[in-house]
């Protein structure tokens, strides 16, 4: 989380923190978060909550010297802390598949909740939104971002392996033979269509996307499938897929919904 502190800064004033507004820091860590949540709010109202005690207590020793006295605690980050809520803000600083329900009951009347969401693959994140109103009720909603905190914590995720990428990169099949080529005049959506792609995840799971290249390239790492398309210069794509799932077809049943 603190090594990438324009995402940890974007959630925080999404948080709307002020004076003294209660706020459950979920997820530690270095102290980051707890400390400006200290600032803004008054450390009175601040419970930050980790649940290794070796790091709550290195970061308490760095939020005492910065002169605030929050409430330090170690535990299970999914389970909150029930002794001081409601909370006016929580923020969780790690991901999860979903919501923890024991966070949103410890939401005040008008509190927000915000934490980052992912399946099993770390490709395309999501930011929960959740809000109790003044009524009680809760509201949510999903919005699909780039980046996510700590996307494998505590996590078994799919990924690319080294091997995979290698064969891709070759463009041979999982048997050695060389992959089939077409041109689609289909056109993917833009990498900046998050929400599309989430969609694809949602839909379709399984599906991991290699960055570190010039081209689309999705893998599916269980069933040892893959894609790589790429602009061929006349509107059109050439794609090459491989294996026994067709993701070039599973990214276009995705538009077409």
């Amino acid at each position: 989380m603190s090594t990438k502190m324009d995402l940890t800064a974007s959630v925080l004033e999404e948080l709307d923190l002020r004076s003294g507004r209660r706020v459950l820091d979920v997820g530690t860590g270095a102290g980051v978060t707890a400390a400006v949540a200290c600032h803004v709010c008054g450390d009175t109202t601040v419970v930050t909550l980790d649940r290794d005690p070796n790091v709550a207590v290195a970061a308490q020793a760095r939020i005492d010297a910065l002169g605030f006295r929050p409430a330090v605690v170690s535990g299970n980050g999914e389970s909150g802390w029930l002794e001081a809520a409601p909370y006016d803000r929580i923020f969780v600083s790690f991901v999860l598949p979903s919501v923890p329900e024991a966070l949103v009951d410890q939401l005040a009347p008008g509190g927000v909740l915000l934490m980052h969401i992912t399946t099993d693959s770390p490709s395309w994140p999501a930011l929960a939104v959740v809000s109790r109103g003044p009524d009680g009720r809760i509201s949510s909603h999903l919005r699909a971002v780039e980046f996510a905190h700590r996307t494998a914590h505590g996590r078994k995720q799919i990924f690319l392996s080294p091997a995979f990428r290698e064969r891709i990169a070759a463009r041979r099949t999982d048997g050695g033979a060389e992959v089939r080529r077409f041109r689609s005049s289909e056109v993917p959506p833009p990498e900046e269509a998050r929400g599309f792609w989430r969609a694809l995840d949602a839909l379709h799971s399984g599906l991991v996307q290699h960055r570190g290249v010039d081209k689309l390239v999705i893998g599916a790492p269980n069933c040892a499938s893959w894609m790589a398309a790429s602009p061929d210069g006349s509107g059109a794509w050439a794609v090459m897929p491989a294996g026994p799932r067709n993701i070039w077809t599973e990214i276009h049943q995705t538009a077409l919904r």
